[in-house]
């Protein structure tokens, strides 16, 4: 996860200080980190200016479908249509490893 905030603190401008504040929350240990991450994943990958390359959206959407010993955890991020297909492809890619991801689209 840390690469990819500092990947998106490089390329983003939008998103740079809240991958910054990201960092320091792991470095902390905080228990918010992966809603931190969400969000800037969301903002770093709206950045129309950023030029993502397909492995540098694999890499930022990668971190966003996780789950723990505890139980099933649930995300709320807004993908593009090109960004849905990535996590998709990365979700069945995962259920081999017992992670599954359950995409829900709301489109207008």
């Amino acid at each position: 996860m840390q690469n990819a905030l500092k990947l998106i603190a490089s390329r983003s401008a939008s998103a740079m200080s809240e991958a910054l504040d990201c960092i320091k929350a792991i470095r902390a240990k905080s228990p918010i980190i992966q809603r931190r991450y969400e969000h800037v994943a969301e903002i770093a990958l709206g950045d129309a200016s950023a030029n993502w390359t397909q492995a540098e959206r694999e890499l930022i959407v990668s971190h966003l479908a996780t789950s723990d010993e505890a139980g099933t955890k649930s995300r709320a991020v807004r993908l593009s249509d090109d960004d849905w297909a990535l996590a998709r492809e990365i979700g069945d890619g995962n259920a081999a490893a017992g992670i599954r991801l359950a995409l829900r689209g709301f489109r207008q």
